[in-house]
């Protein structure tokens, strides 16, 4: 009996990601239902209302079906004369009930936002970002990090990923020059402010232009985004 119960905690935490790893959900701790496996996060599910809640988005009931919104006055169609439909962002998606919630797969959900799902065992977390677009341009009444690198510079390979992440976290916007494409919109139009003679090169851009920071070669996350987020807190 007692060899039996054991296994039953086991299995238990095997297949609850509750009991070692936290899922993130664009950097906002998701504290709603979670279930599957922390070992493949292809099977971990989420109740669809609190994750939109998270997410930012609405669930709304509409012709007694369920309709994911990014934003509330979205139109979305739905299937005429089928009810009990699940819609994402406009597109039918798989779900199952337990209890009163609506489960959802992860890796559906990043399929239709676009998003990207990783898990960290040795932080103990699960983060699910959505993939940012590339920035063509920017807004000269804010702060722009601006990325200058080459995927033939090791120390670029390494630094673009902790520059993405700081995109992710919505920290500031990041501008992307890739300096082995001199006819493109990014190259033509920010290659202007590269003062340095290595890359990876940051530089950090206040409104109007203004240059706030630079900086050459590698950096550390943390550090790194706490002096962006200390700049652009002045301006």
């Amino acid at each position: 009996m007692q060899k039996q119960f054991l296994a039953w905690l086991l299995l238990a935490a095997l297949s609850s990601t509750a009991w070692a790893d936290r899922l993130y959900v664009r950097n906002k701790m998701y504290h709603g239902y979670l279930t599957g496996s922390a070992h493949d996060v292809k099977s971990l599910e989420v109740d669809i209302q609190e994750f939109s809640r998270v997410l930012g988005y609405s669930l709304e009931e509409i012709e007694g079906n369920w309709v994911v919104k990014v934003k509330p006055g979205d139109s979305t169609p739905v299937l005429a004369g089928h009810t009990k439909k699940l819609y994402v962002v406009g597109k039918e998606v798989a779900y199952r009930h337990d209890s009163e919630r609506k489960l959802v797969h992860l890796s559906d959900l990043a399929g239709l936002l676009g998003g990207r799902l990783v898990r960290h065992p040795e932080a103990g977390t699960i983060d699910f970002n959505l993939i940012p677009k590339a920035h063509t341009g920017y807004d000269p009444k804010k702060c722009h990090l601006i990325f200058y690198g080459a995927d033939w510079a090791p120390a670029s390979k390494l630094f673009k990923p902790v520059v993405v992440q700081v995109d992710l976290r919505e920290i500031v916007p990041v501008i992307y020059v890739d300096c082995n494409q001199p006819r493109s919109a990014n190259y033509k139009n920010f290659i202007g402010y590269f003062n340095g003679d290595k890359i990876p090169y940051t530089i950090l851009l206040g409104p109007k232009g203004k240059v706030l920071k630079t900086w050459t070669g590698y950096q550390d996350l943390g550090p790194f985004t706490t002096e962006i987020q200390k700049l652009t807190e002045q301006e």
